[in-house]
């Protein structure tokens, strides 16, 4: 597969699995901004919180910048070493590390996106940009900005490292039998996907 074919399935791919669990990645931060400490507490906050449901996608924006790059990065990266370590495991890890670099920007503006108060409620695109931009401008240092670069790496590591290896493992398993059939191949990608 070319490289810019590698590129573009991979930032496909990622910008669409953004899409579809970004609504459920707002709601957890925002339940972790909460955090009420005793049973009343929750229950009060589940009742008294109207604008919890609210703009689930407020700061897709920065989402949508990073994705495609960071997606990218790995891919290319992941392949260019598989072809000269031949180690899944080495490659996903260093090609890991890399796009966290580019996704770790991305991510603290978004959690900093995600708790603005009063974001639109409409959740669309549009809100989503003006409340990045917004997050961003109250981030005080550049460097603010990779903060938590480590703790993703950390968090993302194991899983690339045990998912890309199984990866290689299912694709020679299909090519040494032959062609695979759609069904096939399906059940292949989501044993791989977790």
């Amino acid at each position: 597969m070319a490289s810019t074919d590698i590129l573009l399935a991979g930032a496909f791919a990622a910008f669409t699995v953004d899409l579809l669990i970004y609504p459920l990645d707002t709601l957890k931060t925002r339940l972790q901004k909460a955090s009420p400490a005793t049973p009343t507490a929750r229950k009060s906050f589940w009742r008294n919180n109207p604008h919890l449901y609210k703009g689930l996608y407020q700061g897709v924006g920065s989402v949508v910048i990073a994705t495609a790059p960071a997606a990218g990065v790995f891919f290319t990266t992941y392949e260019f070493l598989l072809s000269h370590t031949h180690s899944a495991v080495l490659s996903s890890a260093v090609a890991e590390a890399c796009s966290c670099a580019i996704i770790t920007p991305a991510e603290v503006v978004k959690q900093n996106a995600q708790v603005i108060s009063g974001g639109g409620g409409g959740g669309g695109v549009g809100v989503g940009v003006s409340s990045s931009l917004q997050a961003l401008r109250r981030i005080p240092r550049v460097s603010y900005l990779w903060r938590g670069y480590a703790t993703l790496v950390g968090r993302n590591l194991p899983f690339t490292a045990m998912q890309f290896p199984v990866f290689e493992a299912l694709k020679r398993r299909v090519v040494d039998v032959g062609e695979a059939t759609p069904v096939e191949m399906g059940v292949g990608a989501a044993v791989c996907a977790g």
